[in-house]
């Protein structure tokens, strides 16, 4: 793609290491437009959002039920209404570490999913040799992925480190 020259192009002038992951297109239309809805509804960061966002990541998965992007999209979410306090911890956390461990079956070297898991270790479970593990994890196989820096960011903090 050009904007994939583009990209490689600009960081190798930089000196920069970009990492793609091969992306796998939806097996429908269908459910690559309820992914792309559900991202936008996420970024909200409300109540009525995230609501929005899980039920079309959900409707993503019935139209293909191994999109990956969807079902890492929806642990995520699930995980956010719980930390946002939109659902009560105990549901909240739980329903995102089944999305989570499901989804792992389908990519166990998704990074997101990973990175998820240590949230929900940390700020749930307060595992924190468990969330180490997963985050340290997560930063192996995406090493310069902003979201999942972003959960490993957190998980010091929450320790009093």
């Amino acid at each position: 793609m050009v904007q994939d020259e583009i990209a490689h192009g600009l960081a190798r002038a930089l000196q920069l290491e970009v990492v793609t992951r091969p992306q796998v297109p939806p097996r429908s239309l269908e459910a690559y437009d309820s992914f792309l809805r559900g991202l936008h509804a996420r970024e909200g960061y409300n109540q009525a959002g995230f609501e929005e966002a899980v039920a079309n990541f959900r409707q993503a998965l019935r139209f293909d039920p191994n999109y990956v992007p969807a079902a890492e999209a929806l642990a995520r979410a699930l995980a956010d209404q719980a930390q946002w306090g939109f659902v009560p911890p105990r549901v909240g956390f739980e329903r995102a570490r089944a999305a989570a461990i499901s989804a792992l079956k389908l990519d166990s070297k998704s990074a997101l999913l990973h990175a998820v898991l240590g949230s929900i270790h940390t700020w749930y479970d307060w595992d924190w040799s468990d969330a180490e593990r997963e985050l340290n994890t997560a930063v192996a196989l995406a090493p310069n992925d902003p979201a999942v820096l972003l959960f490993a960011a957190e998980f010091p903090s929450a320790i009093g480190r």
